[in-house]
């Protein structure tokens, strides 16, 4: 009796032992699945970030293209078929910072060829504009409108340039347009250009003149 009371005490004990170690490894299988979700879920937000960043680093990369962009747009207007303006303020729009009038020639409202305003001279007076960084030897065209009255002179020229001075004379009682090609001197990276009414009681008016480059120094 007692040996079969020891045996069914022992297959018991198993019993127990093999239930316990079944739920053990059930358990950890429940545990392991939600903790791989959890990574697989990080997996998924780390790839968002990761794009969500390449997203905001192709942006400056698409400002810079557009700024590049921008760029060759105005160096192409600059030279596309329009010769660069050497002149500031050409036709005498913008006061007297840029010109130096003097001898009692003066800008005046509602006479220009072109805008409001042209400088009107009458005996010995005009005004001139230094223009500087232009190349030694090379060719320049200086061009401008005029008019006068009583079939008196203006001119428009250029001096102090390494050369001999040069001028247009205008006669005409209507608008009308002149140029002149001059060569700047050795060395000469400057010249003056100049509107000027030399004698004469009459009055003479210029604008919108122009200089620009006609062809670089020879070889």
């Amino acid at each position: 009796m007692e040996a079969a009371i020891v045996t069914l005490l022992l297959l018991w004990s198993c019993t127990s032992k093999d239930d316990s170690e079944g739920s053990s490894q059930t358990d950890s299988r429940e545990l392991a699945d939600p903790v791989g979700w959890d990574t697989a879920a990080d997996d998924d937000a780390t790839d968002d970030t990761a794009t969500d960043d390449t997203a905001i680093g192709e942006t400056p990369t698409d400002d810079t293209v557009i700024h590049d962009t921008a760029i060759h747009d105005t160096a192409i207007d600059d030279t596309d078929g329009e010769p660069i303006e050497l002149l500031i303020d050409p036709g005498f729009e913008l006061g007297s910072e840029h010109w130096n009038i003097w001898g009692g020639a003066e800008r005046v409202m509602g006479v220009g060829s072109t805008g409001d305003w042209a400088l009107v001279a009458t005996t010995e007076n005009g005004a001139e504009q230094d223009v500087t960084g232009l190349e030694p030897g090379a060719s320049y065209r200086l061009s401008g409108w005029a008019r006068t009255e009583d079939g008196e002179t203006m001119t428009i020229g250029v001096k102090d340039h390494g050369n001999p001075e040069d001028r247009v004379a205008f006669t005409s009682a209507d608008w009308s347009e002149g140029s002149l090609t001059f060569t700047t001197g050795d060395a000469v990276t400057s010249a003056t250009l100049y509107a000027y009414k030399h004698d004469g009681e009459a009055v003479g008016y210029a604008d919108d003149l122009s200089l620009v480059v006609e062809s670089g120094a020879a070889d």
